[in-house]
């Protein structure tokens, strides 16, 4: 999955349950007909941030998992089993460009405290905007990394056959 891409969809998600939830407050959207709408922005953004950082964090545990239980027990020729292991790299470490666009994926790990403490504050109350809004810096910063993740991406793509060409002809 392409992080920069799943990080602005969770952007956008976030965006616009933020857009919804202040037109709600302010009296400019009346979503009483509609109230499963604020709710299933809730759980996209949830969602797809969860997807952005299972993308970006979840090779590094599962190969920290597989380390641990390959690991061999006891003295392999006179030295310890742990020594005789190679260092283990996650999944993309020698990828800078692609550990560039997993770096939104840590950047909205946090985002999930604000995101699982708004479902215990009453919607009506002011403290649920003010939890809401503390995940905002999470989103910009996320969203930010992936449009310059992106962006390089989407110039590699272009140069790249001209620079297949030049080596050709």
């Amino acid at each position: 999955m392409d992080t920069a891409k799943l990080t602005t969809a969770a952007c956008i998600s976030y965006a616009a349950n933020a857009s919804l939830g202040l037109g709600v407050a302010t009296k400019v959207v009346d979503t009483s007909g509609a109230r499963w709408l604020h709710h299933a922005l809730y759980i996209s953004t949830l969602g797809l941030t969860g997807l952005v950082v299972w993308n970006g964090v979840g090779p590094l545990v599962l190969s920290a998992r597989s380390a641990i239980a390959r690991k061999p027990r006891g003295v392999i020729a006179g030295r310890e089993a742990g020594a005789s292991l190679p260092p283990v790299r996650p999944q993309g470490a020698g990828n800078k460009r692609k550990n560039k666009g997993k770096l939104a994926s840590w950047v909205l790990l946090p985002a999930f405290v604000p995101l699982g403490l708004l479902s215990a504050v009453d919607a009506r109350s002011p403290l649920h905007p003010i939890v809401a809004l503390t995940a905002a810096p999470f989103y910009v910063v996320a969203g930010v990394i992936a449009g310059v993740a992106g962006a390089k991406k989407r110039k590699e793509k272009r140069t790249a056959p001209a620079a297949a060409r030049k080596r050709r002809g």
